[in-house]
């Protein structure tokens, strides 16, 4: 195992207790962007991984049973466990959702004047 692993940061600090918050995980070697294997907010495993990279973890955050706060951890396969920073589960939070679509097609373009997409021919 490779030393050295932090948590610098966490955004947002807070989420509703239903979970579903994207939550930003900033660090050092947290891992090497596809060994991540356990992330807990507050002691909660998370809902998904959504991305991962040396110095940054993005998570969904899961469903608590109860409002507290406590600390983060990533567990990767490569790199210690980091832990540091927290999280609160606030039951006055609602979720908000964000959902961001990219797909891209090398067949397809979008034309900004026009505010539409091309179909792509075979």
């Amino acid at each position: 195992m490779v030393t050295g692993t932090q948590i610098t940061r966490v955004y947002p600090v807070s989420g509703p207790l239903a979970g579903g918050t994207v939550v930003t995980i900033y660090g050092s070697a947290l891992g090497n962007g596809s060994d991540v294997i356990n992330v807990t907010l507050a002691g909660v495993i998370v809902r998904s991984i959504v991305s991962q990279a040396f110095s940054q973890c993005v998570v969904i955050s899961d469903t608590a049973t109860s409002a507290h706060t406590g600390v983060v951890a990533v567990t990767s396969a490569t790199y210690d466990q980091a832990s540091g920073s927290s999280f609160e589960y606030n039951p006055g939070m609602r979720v908000q959702w964000l959902v961001v679509f990219d797909v891209r097609c090398s067949w397809c373009s979008y034309r900004p004047r026009a505010k539409q997409w091309t179909q792509h021919r075979r």
